[in-house]
């Protein structure tokens, strides 16, 4: 997260954004969202190291742009992927990971014998890591960028619509 309070520019757009008129601030969140879009999900493609990765948080990535932030989502769809189970409830464990730990199994073999053994839970996971793989260091990357984006693209689109270029 970015905070405005160090940035008079940001502060300053806020204000602009909070204050202006309906159809030039829809105007500013398209374009602001319609140039964000492609790159935030052309980065989560190119950093998934695996298939998982780009089914769950890759596939569904889109950005949100409001009067007071821009918020980019992955991992958020609801449609069931081949095992039955939704992206946005398995998103967090393949972004942070999951802890591997060992476990007893119980199985019954082709004669009928019941038996136990060992073995390593969650291994189809990454390591638990607190940062995150995919999603979070990406947006850590391309935030500053992203901010950059908006204040640009709210500054032209006033002074055009000051100009008279823009309704």
């Amino acid at each position: 997260m970015i905070s405005v309070s160090g940035s008079r520019e940001l502060q300053a757009v806020l204000l602009a954004l909070r204050d202006m008129d309906r159809g030039l601030r829809r105007n500013i969140f398209r374009a602001t969202r319609s140039a964000i879009v492609p790159e935030w999900q052309q980065e989560l493609r190119a950093s998934a190291t695996t298939h998982l990765e780009e089914r769950v948080i890759a596939a569904g990535a889109r950005a949100d742009v409001t009067a007071d932030r821009v918020t980019l989502k992955a991992g958020q769809s609801t449609r069931k992927l081949e095992g039955g189970s939704s992206p946005r409830e398995i998103a967090h464990a393949v972004e942070f990971g999951a802890n591997w730990r060992r476990g007893e199994v119980a199985a019954t073999s082709s004669k009928g014998k019941a038996y136990r053994y060992s073995r390593v839970l969650n291994k189809q996971l990454k390591p638990r890591r607190s940062a995150g793989y995919l999603a979070w260091p990406a947006a850590a990357r391309l935030a500053p960028r992203f901010v950059a984006l908006w204040v640009q693209t709210t500054v032209r689109t006033t002074y055009e619509a000051f100009e008279g270029r823009r309704p």
